[in-house]
């Protein structure tokens, strides 16, 4: 799960995730978990504005007859079915992380150091700024937090889709920034208790929902 504590303008983000191969394909858990870990603590720590954010990750491969560990616990969890074959999804605000099993090397390697941050934006409560498919535009359904962003900024952006990075000609591993507001948008969903919410797990069952496989 994640919990979060502040001091003035220091914000602390800590992060308990579960890893699971639900997949057919051989994923070695240890060294993805390893990369997760890396990726999330390099974007969620630094100046944002007048905020300090610092981040502590810990990610534990378990194993498919471990699945009752999975009841009110973050997890990511590598799939073969993921919808539209995504690289990956998340359940907004809630407790899962998909990943595509045919990304994972690229996750492993370092060439994709975007998509398991961005998803966890996501699970923050964060959107994407622009509107669906439409270039220097801004999301009305957003908060209003997100909704300011300048057009410089959404270039480079996290919380951006990649090919709206991809047409600003920017290289998707350099689009990892946050802004000031994001970060104070995280602080108050979770202090107003809009996250960790299991929308994908049925108590009692410990089986997820989500719309097609895991």
């Amino acid at each position: 799960m994640l919990f979060l504590t502040r001091k003035e303008n220091s914000i602390h983000l800590y992060f308990e995730i579960l890893l699971i191969n639900k997949s057919a394909g051989n994923v070695n858990l240890f060294i993805l978990a390893a990369a997760i870990k890396k990726q999330i603590e390099a974007v969620y720590k630094g100046k944002f504005g007048r905020f300090e954010l610092t981040t502590v990750v810990t990610v534990k491969p378990i194993y498919k007859h471990q699945l009752k560990m999975l009841h009110n616990k973050l997890v990511i969890a590598v799939s073969e079915y993921v919808t539209n074959d995504n690289i990956a999804e998340a359940d907004f605000g809630g407790l899962l992380i998909k990943l595509n099993l045919k990304y994972i090397e690229s996750i492993i390697s370092g060439n994709n150091k975007r998509t398991v941050p961005h998803e966890l934006g996501h699970i923050l409560g964060l959107d994407h700024p622009h509107a669906n498919a439409a270039f220097e535009s801004v999301n009305l359904k957003a908060s209003l937090l997100e909704q300011v962003m300048s057009n410089e900024e959404r270039t480079t952006n996290l919380m951006c889709q990649g090919w709206y990075v991809q047409k600003a000609g920017i290289e998707l591993n350099s689009a990892l920034n946050l802004t000031e507001g994001q970060v104070k948008l995280i602080y108050e969903n979770y202090n107003s208790k809009k996250l960790n919410r299991n929308y994908n797990i049925v108590k009692g069952f410990f089986n997820y929902k989500w719309v097609g496989k895991i």
